[in-house]
């Protein structure tokens, strides 16, 4: 039997009520300035989310936003994603970290959503990075085609003078694991990793999952990105390890949640 076809306009009804529905119940769809996004260019959002100015001050230079407003940057998608998770567990009873700072655009994103949400003192935001660039890598287990040591590379001081008006953020340098002794005593409820390379990952996993609240939100933002092989193989040995769900989310990230000690 032969199909009937879809009448025309059919699909673009749909879409109309679909929107009103949402619209009536305080939402609305907002389009991207990126096409990235695996499910289009658009993403439902509250109408009072400030996460578009926030994203477009997260970079100061004009020469690195630019980059970022590229078709093919997912770098708002993923922040997105971030912040959004970072909102199901606000307002934070316990401190936040990030591994793989950079420039401080996504950590500034994280500030911007912890300060709204009135996370102040003795809670911490601890950034963590060489600020040398990436440590060399595994061949073994890493896509040493794709990572070359050195990359990511930003002054110490820039990103200490970026966060000056967030007393609550510590911006720590040096290799993981080395550097965390200032973590050693806390406990964390929200995680974001950026870290690129297994060896990192798989330190800073081991290092923090311990510390974590319950419940608490791990992010590992290079899972399922071409030529980041060893970042979603730590992700993936640790999860088996500690009988935990990775879940690979849309944006390329995934997400670990703690649901018990």
């Amino acid at each position: 039997r032969r199909r009937r076809p879809i009448e025309r306009g059919g699909a673009a009804a749909v879409k109309r009520m679909w929107r009103r529905w949402l619209e009536r119940h305080g939402y609305q769809i907002r389009r991207l300035p990126t096409r990235w996004a695996p499910w289009g260019d658009r993403l439902l959002s509250k109408p009072d989310d400030p996460f578009d100015r926030i994203f477009e001050a997260a970079e100061p230079d004009p020469r690195h936003r630019s980059r970022l407003k590229s078709p093919t940057n997912s770098k708002v998608c993923r922040c997105w994603m971030l912040k959004s998770l970072l909102e199901t567990l606000l307002p934070l009873e316990h401190d936040a970290a990030e591994c793989g700072v950079n420039r401080g655009l996504s950590a500034y994103v994280l500030a911007e959503y912890l300060q709204r949400s009135g996370f102040a003192a003795p809670r911490r935001l601890q950034l963590f990075d060489t600020f040398e660039g990436t440590p060399e890598v595994d061949a073994a287990k890493d896509d040493a085609a794709s990572i070359v040591a050195g990359t990511y590379a930003t002054p110490y001081e820039y990103v200490v003078d970026r966060f000056r008006s967030y007393p609550f953020v510590d911006v720590v340098a040096g290799r993981i694991p080395e550097s965390l002794g200032p973590a050693a005593e806390r406990t964390f409820a929200f995680l974001h990793l950026d870290l690129n390379i297994y060896e990192a990952y798989r330190d800073a996993l081991n290092f923090f999952w311990p510390r974590m609240a319950v419940p608490g939100i791990v992010v590992c933002d290079d899972y399922g990105f071409p030529g980041s092989r060893g970042a979603s193989l730590a992700v993936d040995e640790f999860a088996a390890a500690h009988e935990v769900k990775a879940v690979y989310l849309p944006t390329g990230q995934a997400a670990l949640w703690k649901f018990r000690a």
